[in-house]
């Protein structure tokens, strides 16, 4: 259960599935208008995701706008690398995630083993993949909200950013708590 008091999987489920519905209609829009209202929708969703502070659901999400990116918008190689980068970090980080819900006595294995380095931590937590997404996402959508797009397209991307940052809050909070560090 997230903090919106909805399970998990049944909210990933519900957004995803009107996510992927309004991106068709953002595909196919070919009025100005139509096109802003479909940015629009996504983005009270993704505000709506990002207030709920579930990293699943916030990691289907960008799951949802990486692979649309990855289809749709990608004009040089330089994109298509990140691209791709961005969807094998993402797959790290919902491992970790993963493992972390599911079996907590891995996950403290591994973070008394091998990030023992301060390096290889933030502050007093570990550094691990989930965390590493969620700081190069992070500066890809800083990168991406400079670029010379529309208005409602830098508040998609700002939405964006702000879900990342309520599911990294999230997941820091479950990190001291699977490993017993106070807040």
């Amino acid at each position: 259960m997230g903090r919106s008091g909805l399970k998990s999987d049944h909210k990933v489920a519900n957004f995803c599935y009107e996510i992927n519905n309004l991106k068709k209609e953002w595909d196919s829009s070919l009025d100005v208008g139509g096109h802003n209202r479909t940015v629009r929708e996504l983005i009270g969703h993704v505000r709506a995701i990002g207030r709920a502070g579930e990293p699943e659901a916030v990691f289907a999400t960008e799951r949802a706008f990486l692979e649309h990116e990855q289809k749709y918008q990608i004009s040089t190689p330089e994109q298509s690398k990140s691209l791709k980068n961005a969807l094998v970090q993402l797959a790290g980080a919902e491992s970790t995630l993963a493992e972390l819900r599911d079996d907590p006595g891995i996950y403290r294995n591994y973070a008394f083993t091998h990030t023992v380095s301060p390096k290889n931590r933030i502050g007093d937590l570990p550094k691990d993949q989930a965390r590493d997404y969620f700081r190069s996402q992070h500066a890809r959508l800083t990168n991406l909200r400079k670029s010379p797009q529309d208005e409602l397209t830098h508040k998609l991307y700002e939405a964006r950013r702000e879900a990342l940052q309520s599911a990294e809050k999230t997941y820091i909070e479950l990190q001291r708590e699977v490993l017993d560090m106070p807040a």
